[in-house]
């Protein structure tokens, strides 16, 4: 070391001579000397001058000390000659305020802390501790803690929750790199859970086990590229792209994955003004084991989705480092809904302030209209110390105009955020919050009773009906299904023998056939042949959930059409001890009902996330994440919920749940945690850095 600072201080002593004599040409040169003596007096930290001048020379026989200055000129502290400032410099003494420094994308500190920093969060459904390491471009944390569908403290309870107190572990390792116009991120998690559910809704078939703990695995992976340019001084455009990932052993329909693509543009109006202006297009990338061996109208394994587009805009005025103000808005389409979000953001001093409104058009049974808004206000009690409020509602109907529960919360927060390689921490309890009615269970109890009272005179009608019905078509025609009853008894009739006569128990190639008229022939022919009194049925392997849950749903549908009722209908996932799907059928009278293997389960509501609560209450198993299918359209790719039991799941065993990846952008509708917004976040922050520079 010793060596190298003897060299460094060699060459430097060398070159000195060279620089002085380099920055006398340059500043008596008449034009260049005028941009680089502006540029080294800065550098040297004096004052800007108005327009350059030659070096005054000292009179012949005067001092050092006491130099003689041109006229108009005063005279600097030891005698060296000071010009004017240049109005409005910033750092001229006595100015309003120093100028801020700016951040150099040198790409080399990809992260804001360096070092060991803990943090302790406290929520409704988690309490964690987490211990991170951060260097220049790497970070390494251990985050362990326990997440619960019911609420730890006094507020109210998800309804149905079937998640019980269940502790987990997970670590998440994280490269950046922060460069001059390419910016990236690669993150990734492993978590060990042990999920422990139990029903919440007693019922009378045994066939599931009323609780289970269980000890799981999940993964999760996020990565983005950002490529920045600067187009003017005031302008600069990204180009971004990114990809996120979760899979759990909890069900092997537990995994989904998503990836963006995007522009978006910043314009520096003034040193006080900006915009952001951005779209993106999303997909998503789905890897259920129950959707093997569909082809592409069917949706099959590991395909990926056109989920949507999404544009918006924000203004930002800086009236001083303390104080702003920015409005924002967004748009945004989807196959199965159309959203227009907006609001405000201002910062006055230790006061700020959040509002936004939120409109929700759906497109298809399985997602809700919301129209609504949201506000948040904080205030710094101390410097690294905020206290806040938080609150929202929305009125909800199904998308068919039938009216819904109105959705409110009110939560209230404390946030410690110490600088930099401190630990911190943070607390939030809700007061209010109901986004769900709770389906009676004895009202749904009693139709499920009536559901499974199968008289002798309907089996016969159904047999009389299905011996004169070679094709599919002619079933829909010869059934007398007089109304929604007798459709939902002949769906769990024919998923009831399906299961037993047509199951891929041996779950090799094919897994479910690929067309729906030769699977009602070959399910037909075995059921004729079927003595239920027999122990030897006939075989015949042609589905699996899946088959016979789209097979349902397309019957329910025909059914429905043919006495005027619009009955709404598609296979979902769901969890049970494993990845299952099951039809779900919406009836205009009742809303909406499963049929699993013929068991009839109504839940009495029309609300989608609702109804899906019902179901899992009942199986005593928890789901993160639901699929759905169009039976309209062969049984296409119809959309997909995160639900609100499964969202503390997420956060505990993905890489989107760690501290560091939380979004700016206050979360006032308590919307999962997604990889478009955050790489969406990331291209504006590298735009405004760019132009910074």
């Amino acid at each position: 070391m010793q060596y190298k600072r003897f060299i460094l201080t060699a060459c430097l002593l060398c070159l000195a001579p060279l620089g002085i004599a380099a920055e006398d040409a340059l500043f008596n040169a008449p034009d260049i000397g005028i941009f680089l003596k502006q540029k080294f007096d800065k550098a040297k930290g004096k004052s800007k001058s108005a327009k350059a001048a030659a070096p005054v020379k000292p009179s012949a026989g005067a001092s050092s000390e006491g130099e003689p200055t041109e006229p108009g000129k005063e005279t600097g502290s030891k005698g060296d000659p000071t010009e004017p400032a240049l109005p409005g410099d910033p750092t001229e003494p006595g100015s309003e305020k120093a100028a801020p420094e700016k951040k150099s994308k040198s790409g080399k500190q990809a992260f804001k802390y360096k070092g060991y920093k803990g943090f302790v969060t406290v929520e409704d459904h988690q309490i964690e501790g987490a211990l991170t390491y951060y260097g220049d471009a790497f970070m390494a944390g251990l985050r362990s803690g326990v997440v619960n569908g019911a609420n730890f403290f006094t507020g109210p309870a998800i309804p149905y929750a079937t998640l019980k107190p269940s502790p987990y572990l997970t670590a998440t390792v994280a490269l950046g790199h922060d460069g001059e116009k390419l910016d990236a991120l690669g993150a990734g998690s492993v978590s060990f859970m042990n999920v422990n559910s139990e029903a919440s809704l007693p019922w009378s078939d045994g066939t599931y086990s009323p609780s289970q703990s269980k000890s799981i695995g999940s993964g999760s992976f996020y990565g983005d590229v950002i490529g920045t340019f600067q187009v003017s001084k005031n302008a600069a455009l990204s180009v971004f792209g990114g990809a996120n990932v979760w899979g759990s052993q909890l069900a092997s329909n537990q995994v989904f994955g998503s990836a963006n693509a995007g522009l978006a543009a910043a314009f520096k109006m003034s040193d006080k003004d900006t915009v952001h202006v951005w779209t993106q297009a999303e997909m998503t990338v789905e890897g259920a084991d129950a959707f093997q061996n569909m082809k592409s109208k069917y949706l099959p394994n590991g395909a990926v989705y056109f989920e949507g587009v999404q544009g918006g805009l924000d203004y930002k005025h800086q009236i001083d480092p303390a104080n702003s103000f920015k409005f924002w808005g967004e748009y945004s389409y989807k196959p199965y809904y159309q959203s227009v979000d907006g609001g405000a953001d201002y910062e006055f001093g230790p006061f700020s302030a959040s509002l936004a409104s939120h409109y929700q058009k759906a497109g298809n049974p399985w997602f809700v209209n919301e129209g609504g808004g949201a506000a948040q206000v904080e205030y710094k009690i101390l410097p690294e110390l905020a206290v806040s409020l938080t609150g929202s509602i929305l009125g909800r109907s199904d998308f068919e105009g039938e009216e819904l529960p109105v959705a409110y919360a009110l939560a209230g927060g404390l946030a410690w955020t110490p600088g930099k390689n401190k630990s911190g921490g943070k607390i939030g309890v809700s007061a209010l919050d109901q986004e769900f009615e709770n389906p009676d269970f004895e009202t749904i109890n009693a139709m499920a009773q009536q559901y499974q009272n199968i008289t002798p005179e309907f089996s016969a009608a159904f047999n009389e009906a299905l011996g004169k019905s070679e094709t599919f078509e002619d079933f829909i025609r010869n059934f007398p299904a007089g109304n929604e009853k007798a459709i939902i008894q002949a769906i769990a009739i024919i998923t009831h023998s399906q299961n037993v006569l047509n199951y891929n128990h041996n779950e090799g190639e094919v897994l479910n056939l690929n067309n729906i008229d030769e699977i009602y022939r070959r399910w037909r022919q075995t059921y004729l042949q079927w003595d239920p009194n027999s122990d030897d049925p006939p075989q015949d392997p042609i589905l699996r959930c899946l088959g016979a849950a789209q097979m349902a749903s397309v019957l329910a549908v025909e059914l429905g059409k043919k006495i005027g009722l619009d009955i709404k209908a598609g296979a979902v996932s769901v969890v049970t001890d494993d990845g299952h799907m099951v039809p779900m059928i919406r009836l205009p009278s009742q809303g909406f009902v499963f049929v699993d293997w013929g068991a009839v389960i109504p839940t009495n509501t029309f609300d989608p996330e609702a109804a899906l609560a019902v179901y899992q209450g009942v199986r005593g198993r928890i789901a993160v994440v639901h699929y759905f299918t169009d039976s309209d359209d062969d049984g296409s790719y119809a959309g997909h919920i995160i639900t609100k039991q499964g969202l503390p799941v997420l956060k505990a065993t993905g890489v989107l749940g760690d501290h560091e990846f939380e979004l700016e952008k206050p979360n006032l509708f308590d919307d999962e945690p997604s990889g478009s917004d955050l790489t969406l976040e990331r291209s504006l922050d590298a735009l405004d850095e760019t132009l910074s520079e």
